[in-house]
């Protein structure tokens, strides 16, 4: 209503009690009452306009026609095939006969042919290549969930690969709306593809690398030995020749060991050498891109003073060859006066001066433990600290005592990156007043908002993860461990917040339950900058390595530790975002077409494009330079095109830096050949590529021969009284407004005789 109905009804009572008390007062109460109803009678017809009647009628609805989607290849194999050299009778005139087949039949069951040729998706079609691959992934992402129908003889299925990205895109799915009509379906020929090989994309230095080669043949099944080849730059690495295809079977998996590899980025060839008859070579090679990280991790470990927390992580860290340790022990502070030379006491001096100036860049993770900052380390060397957490370096921050002091959260660089917002502080106390006692100026409760209790009791519990929350996968990995975090107890001593807000980059992880059931921030982690980071109040986390009621309880402070150090160096066992399927193709000269999927947990924390910087082949991209396509929500497809004197065979590499507010700094790469085409006159039907391809869309494979109308009429059938064939407009409702409802209702009446009353009390009033 355009205006209130309070002030409606108001305004017609005040009206009401008017007309009342006026013609009371004057023509006495019997008289008044009746003229008075007489004459708000009249008024009827204008207070029902403000409340029109509501009439809700329904709208009759629609049948919306549901497209079945047909691809035909139109290439040179399938226009000029040898065995039908009569243009009427070639593949591409059979396939057109078949689509008016589906016309037809469409028509009978209102639905709608939607036809694509390849021609049309693909110019290289018209200069003797079928360039199937690429057009097909994205027509039949395009198709979604609408039933669609291919017909093609396979074409150059074989170097651009990126199927792939279908099947992970399938994995989940379980629906059946394909059909595949392959020509030369029964055409005999030997055969061996290089299907798949899975390799991990991350390897370490003086690490051997395990590879598994997925082959698949044709034609041919008796017994069969293969050899194998492993190459990096046309040298050869490893051979495998011990293995062989036994008689009936036509797919075999071969597991490759691979030597060491140098530190870097590399593009591994695997070869599969050629049998005596087989008929096709070009599907017989694979690429897979690697990347051999240090096999050593360097780790500075700083400790306030010896307490049993200290002793248990270092031998964690000891006990890790992988990781490449420094530790110091603070056994001494400034505030020490004993009047001895320096020299005869047996203390190894604190580099300090050369580790933040010189060596830092050397480290992967600095761990702070129980550690006071303002004492050790002048304000340069905490803004180098600061520095190099923001830059791509890692933190690990420990709770205790001498830690997260007043001075180092607020008078301290540190406050750029801690992941609780402080508020205006006290002045601090000058030197000379906490010179007499360390304790005071720990756990003086004026001093800052941050100090430690050593008599909380408390237990750990996991946080839940809120929205908008940051993708920290050592939360996933500590839930595998919950039940001994949570059943655990002897947890005694916190830092303690009041009233703490997070900053923007920070998630809470854990808390601190106590016996009364209050929480407290336990472990948070962040990404301040490129950096990561987590924060942990507490000094007592050893304990979880002596709870006598589970097995094997120092395993669980391991698996703790473990998970913690795999975020911050970026190692999780499930990479955040990962490159796959990276091909690039020839559109023309000069020109190439690419495409990768990104993949990974951290894909769904990514915004838009505006936070992807990519470089393929040494060229910088900007967003409006390639599309992105949402496969699922831990996959994007991206998509682009390039222009580069790289000529077909070249390797070309690309290199993906994000930066996210919520997964902080990923950089990654990766590396591919630029694919060579074949033209049609030297390509086979390439049949067990769509066997492959009918395999990871759930599609149905038939022959061109078994194309009837009775098989296509059951097909399209099956899909008639499914929703997705053609399906109703949802029911629509129109509301009618009537203000003038009140004079066609019977009340109209009334009025007429509110009319007449008035009338007559006049008259008889005269």
């Amino acid at each position: 209503m355009p205006m209130d109905t309070n002030l409606i009804l108001m305004t017609f009572a005040f009206i009401v009690i008017f007309y009342m008390g006026s013609l009371i007062y004057s023509l006495g109460l019997r008289l008044g009452l009746l003229a008075a109803t007489a004459r708000i009678l009249w008024l009827l017809p204008i207070f029902t306009l403000f409340f029109p009647k509501r009439t809700v009628q329904d709208l009759q609805q629609k049948i919306i026609l549901e497209p079945v989607r047909v691809f035909i290849d139109d290439s040179e194999s399938m226009k000029n095939h040898p065995k039908n050299k009569n243009k009427g009778s070639s593949f591409y005139a059979y396939s057109n006969a078949i689509s008016k087949k589906i016309s037809a039949i469409c028509l009978e069951m209102s639905c709608e042919p939607n036809i694509t040729y390849l021609s049309q998706l693909d110019p290289r079609t018209n200069l003797g290549y079928s360039p199937i691959s690429l057009s097909l992934t994205e027509w039949l992402q395009d198709a979604g969930n609408s039933p669609w129908i291919i017909m093609t003889d396979g074409g150059e299925m074989d170097a651009e690969r990126p199927l792939a990205t279908l099947r992970e895109s399938a994995k989940n799915s379980s629906i059946n709306n394909g059909l595949i009509i392959a020509f030369d379906y029964d055409v005999p020929l030997n055969n061996i593809t290089v299907a798949k090989v899975d390799l991990s994309p991350f390897a370490f230095e003086n690490t051997n690398i395990t590879a598994e080669v997925s082959l698949q043949r044709e034609g041919s099944l008796k017994p069969l030995r293969i050899q194998l080849q492993a190459k990096l730059a046309n040298e050869l690495l490893a051979t495998e020749d011990q293995t062989a295809f036994a008689e009936g079977e036509k797919s075999l998996k071969v597991k490759m060991t691979l030597p060491p590899l140098p530190r870097g980025q590399h593009l591994l060839e695997i070869d599969l050498l050629p049998t005596p008859d087989e008929t096709f070579l070009a599907d017989n090679t694979a690429h897979e891109s690697i990347e051999v990280l240090p096999n050593t991790i360097g780790v500075l470990h700083l400790l306030g003073s010896p307490s049993w927390d200290g002793r248990f992580l270092r031998r964690y860290l000891k006990s890790e060859p992988k990781y490449d340790l420094i530790s110091f022990y603070i056994l001494r502070d400034p505030f020490d006066s004993n009047l001895v030379n320096e020299r005869e006491l047996s203390l190894i001096p604190f580099p300090v001066d050369r580790l933040f100036k010189q060596e830092l860049s050397s480290f992967k993770v600095l761990i702070i433990q129980n550690f006071a900052l303002h004492q050790f380390l002048q304000v340069e060397y905490q803004q180098n600290l600061v520095n190099f957490v923001k830059n791509g370096g890692s933190l690990f921050y420990l709770g205790g005592p001498r830690a997260f002091t007043e001075r180092d959260l607020v008078q301290s660089p540190l406050k750029e990156i801690f992941p609780f917002t402080i508020g205006d502080q006290k002045a601090p106390p000058a030197p000379s007043q906490v010179l007499s006692d360390e304790t005071n100026f720990f756990m003086e409760p004026g001093i800052g908002k941050i100090t430690y209790n050593a008599d909380v009791n408390f237990k750990i519990s996991l946080a839940e993860r809120s929205q908008g929350s940051q993708l920290v996968d050592a939360l996933e990995e500590w839930r595998r461990i919950e039940t001994p975090l949570n059943k655990t107890s002897g947890f005694k001593g916190v830092n303690l917040f009041s009233e703490p807000i997070p900053a923007s980059h920070s998630t809470l992880l854990l808390n601190a339950v106590t016996p009364q059931n209050q929480k407290l921030p336990l472990a948070v982690a962040s990404y301040p900058g490129k950096g990561r980071a987590l924060w942990l109040f507490t000094d007592s986390l050893w304990r979880l390595s002596f709870n006598q009621e589970l097995k094997a309880p120092r395993s669980n402070y391991d698996q703790f530790l473990n998970a913690a150090m795999r975020w911050l160096l970026r190692q999780e066992m499930a990479k955040p975002i990962l490159v796959k399927n990276f091909h690039l193709a020839a559109n023309k000269d000069g020109e190439y077409l690419w495409s990768l999927l990104l993949s990974g947990p951290a894909v769904r924390y990514l915004k838009s494009e505006k936070s992807i910087d990519i470089k393929v082949c040494d060229l910088v991209l900007s967003p409006k330079d390639f599309s992105v396509q949402t496969v699922s929500t831990t996959q994007w497809s991206l998509s682009g095109k390039i222009v580069s004197t790289l000529k077909p065979g070249n390797i070309c590499t690309v290199e993906i830096t994000i930066n996210e507010k919520s997964i902080g700094l990923e950089q990654i790469s990766y590396q591919a050949p630029i694919a060579k085409l074949v033209k049609d006159s030297a390509n086979i039907p390439q049949v067990q590529k769509l066997r492959n391809l009918a395999e990871m869309t759930h599609a149905e494979l038939i022959s061109y021969k078994d194309a009837s109308d009775v098989k296509l009429s059951s097909w399209l059938g099956r899909f008639k009284n499914d929703v997705v064939w053609h399906k109703k407009s949802s029911p629509e409702q129109n509301e009618i407004l009537d203000p003038y409802w009140f004079f066609t209702s019977p009340l109209v009446l009334i009025c007429f005789l509110g009319l007449f009353a008035e009338v007559w009390v006049r008259r008889l009033l005269r």
